[in-house]
């Protein structure tokens, strides 16, 4: 479970550990408490997140606060910037004890602005400071300074160039065993014109031992560094190698720098790492966040074995209500890889399609789910690594096709192949298209013709290459020159103008400069609304409850290639339980096809209660028609309550039949007169159990709107009987 801290203004935290004690420190920024401008913010939990203390130093200045560090008397160092001292930031360093007070500060500042970004406690009591120094109108460069315990300084030196337009960084730092230092930073480098890892290593003096740089002809940049037995592990980010855009980096040194091992990690979103810690000298965990087509940061965590050349995990984490568990599914294991989620068998559940690289070479697959359960499908697929993945109802027949864009297995050829799909069996659908990798595919019906139309933006096999290429009844013509082609690119379909056409954004490096450039379709022919499903039935069994619906229709978009969007909540008009990404009046606010392909979905594990539920259609341009008519379904898992107790009261009518009566009984969802009550009788007694009432005992009848009475005829005189009432709502 979540836990929030802070004032009522914002508070952003930049460092966490875990303590001595076993607890939990964030430290940061925040601007409540009397700071409109900053204060350093420290919040102490204990090992449960259950707030201990939090506390705020410094005046109403511009602060920010970046590095913790606990210290060997069980207090802790703090430091980031500040402008407190002049109208410059300078380092600030806050040194407070175990409950978070202040016991010294210190700043240190050089010429314009100076951030300190990691603090480390020296084997001497000491403290050892990296960071920034220099702003926008000086030269910045890394700045690494020394103090004794008290922090008072003993030396500081720069690293880096001396170019005012190069922002040189240092990220972090470490003491070795023997006394010196390992410094992490980017650098400028002026034979590429863009940023490097830079790994330094210094003496206890701050002399420069060696200064070695790590990168390629596009903008890296170091977050973490960590000392193995042998040498030295950085994560990053790159732009320089993998998909283009920013891939997480690792990078093994030996002892003296020298490059061991790099690698890369990500899809065709944007991955950014946070943080490394060593398993083992050769394994690590890393963590850091991943952007996709949603827009979502999502959590991404890799343990990688470095020895074994293995990526060790590929997990699928499942959202819980807000919280992020493994979900335990096995997939093949695979690196310069991608997925993509789509419901190929039309049975309201999503399916995976994987691309990539395993220890056996390219693969690609679909897996089939099952209940919740992935099997791999057995479908036949070239396989792909550096790859993009799409799902696409191409020819309108109500189920998904997929197209694959990235280098086949001889790592030399790339491909984009469009796979029909046939009730589930897929065949390579014989269009030709250019051959393209590390880029991405975005599917849409720019024209309003109502068939998906395809954008690709990526690495051809004669260059950077953006092309369109419009859907006419399942032929796909060139649109060419129209778009700008792009290197590290992406872009995204939307009606950014809301004119009911689709306008498209392009960004990405052409010509030697970065663009982002929104294409306006000037298309005279606008797209009309679908309209709504109708026929709106529900199935409830237990917890679980099937939906279903007629289809919609549209004016463009064949009415077998309509998707739906789902709007189930506890209250009228609500969405608490699934959201459609709309408006109440079925604006789709998403350029997305709706998230069901089929007429029917399930939902599963609800509680008891009154559902409230709509459905509206998406058509291929993403336009969402109105909702249908809101109807209910109640999931009702409690029994009914027999009334006093469950005793009843006989009377003898003759010789061979009595009459019993009972109280009426009562329900939590059913309205009483709804109640059903089953009498029985038997020659004897079955206690409390329903099951052999219910199959020895003679039924006799069935009541309702509360009837509670009933006559048993055909009894044997002299003869001793026992009889039952079991009482059932509408539910079972």
């Amino acid at each position: 479970m979540g836990k929030t801290y802070g004032g009522t203004s914002t508070v952003l935290l930049f460092d966490v550990l875990i303590t001595v004690d076993g607890g939990i420190i964030a430290f940061g920024i925040s601007e409540s408490y009397g700071s409109s401008r900053g204060k350093f913010y420290v919040v102490k939990t204990d090992k449960d997140g259950n707030e201990e203390w939090s506390k705020t130093y410094g005046h109403n200045d511009m602060t920010r606060g970046f590095s913790i560090t606990q210290t060997d008397d069980g207090g802790f160092a703090l430091l980031g910037c500040s402008t407190e001292t002049d109208a410059w930031l300078d380092f600030r360093l806050t040194k407070i004890d175990s409950l978070g007070n202040e016991e010294w500060t210190k700043f240190y500042g050089r010429q314009n602005d100076d951030t300190g970004r990691c603090v480390k406690q020296t084997s001497d009591g000491g403290y050892i400071l990296i960071g920034l120094s220099g702003g926008w109108s000086s030269s910045p460069r890394i700045w690494i300074v020394r103090t004794d315990s008290n922090g008072n300084k003993v030396w500081d030196k720069t690293y880096g160039g001396s170019n005012r337009d190069n922002w040189d960084y240092g990220f972090d730092i470490h003491e070795t065993q023997n006394g010196n230092f390992v410094a992490l930073g980017r650098i400028y480098d002026d034979s590429n014109s863009n940023y490097n890892f830079a790994l330094i290593k210094l003496d206890q003096n701050g002399n420069e031992i060696w200064f070695k740089q790590y990168g390629g002809p596009e903008n890296d940049t170091p977050d973490k560094l960590i000392i193995l037995d042998d040498g030295y592990a950085i994560i990053g980010e790159t732009k320089s190698f993998g998909s283009g855009e920013e891939d997480i980096f690792l990078v093994t040194t030996d002892s003296n720098g020298n490059i061991s091992y790099t690698k890369t990690f990500g899809d065709a979103g944007q991955n950014f790492a946070s943080g490394i810690a060593k398993i083992s000298n050769h394994q690590f965990a890393i963590c850091g966040q991943t952007y996709i087509s949603n827009d979502n940061a999502d959590i991404y965590y890799i343990n990688y074995d470095t020895s074994s050349n293995v990526d060790k995990s590929s997990i699928l984490y499942e959202n819980q209500s807000g919280n992020f568990v493994n979900s335990g599914i096995s997939l093949i294991q695979l690196k310069n890889s991608t997925c993509a989620f789509g419901d190929f068998d039309n049975d309201g559940d999503p399916d995976i399609a994987i691309s990539g690289e395993s220890d056996s070479g390219y693969i690609a697959k679909i897996y089939e789910n099952q209940s919740g359960n992935f099997a791999d499908s057995g479908v036949s697929l070239t396989g792909c690594a550096y790859s993009t993945l799409a799902w696409l109802d191409y020819d309108s027949d109500g189920d998904l096709d997929l197209a694959i864009m990235g280098l086949d297995a001889t790592n030399a050829v790339r491909s984009t192949l469009i796979y029909q799909n046939n009730n589930g069996s897929f065949s390579d659908s014989g269009i030709v298209l250019p051959g393209m990798s590390d880029g991405t595919i975005e599917i849409a019906d720019y024209d309003n013709d109502g068939d998906p139309d395809l954008m690709i933006v990526g690495m051809a096999n004669t260059g950077k290459m953006t092309r369109l290429f419009n859907n006419q009844n399942g032929t796909f013509t060139d649109i060419t020159d129209i778009f700008l082609p792009v290197s590290e690119g992406s872009g995204n379909w939307g009606d950014y103008d809301n004119d009911n056409d689709l306008d498209f954004i392009l960004i990405g490096t052409s010509q030697g400069n970065k663009i982002a450039t929104v294409y306006e379709n000037i298309s005279q022919s606008a797209n009309t609304v679908p309209s709504a499903p109708d026929f709106l039935t529900s199935i409830v069994a237990n917890a679980d409850v099937t939906l279903s619906w007629s289809s919609g229709s549209d004016a463009e978009t064949d009415n077998a290639a309509l998707t739906y969007q789902l709007m189930v909540g506890t209250a009228p008009q609500s969405s608490d339980i699934v959201s459609p990404m709309s408006l109440n009046n079925g604006y789709h606010l998403l350029p997305e096809t709706g998230l069901i392909q089929s007429l029917t979905t399930e939902i599963k594990g609800l509680s008891t209660g009154i559902y409230y539920w709509r459905v509206q259609s998406i058509d291929s341009s993403f336009t969402g028609s109105s909702f249908s008519d809101e109807y209910s379904f109640t999931v009702d898992l409690t029994s009914p309550v027999p009334g006093n107790n469950g005793n009843l009261t006989p009377v003898i009518s003759d010789t061979s039949s009595i009459t019993i009566t009972w109280a009426l009984a009562s329900d939590t969802i059913e309205n009483q007169n709804n109640l059903q009550y089953n009498v029985y009788v038997y020659a004897g007694n079955w206690g409390s159990s329903v099951e052999n009432w219910e199959n020895n005992a003679t039924f006799i009848t069935t009541t309702t709107n509360n009837v509670s009475q009933a006559r048993i005829s055909g009894l044997n005189y002299g003869q001793q009987y026992y009889a039952t009432v079991i009482v059932s709502d509408t539910a079972g």
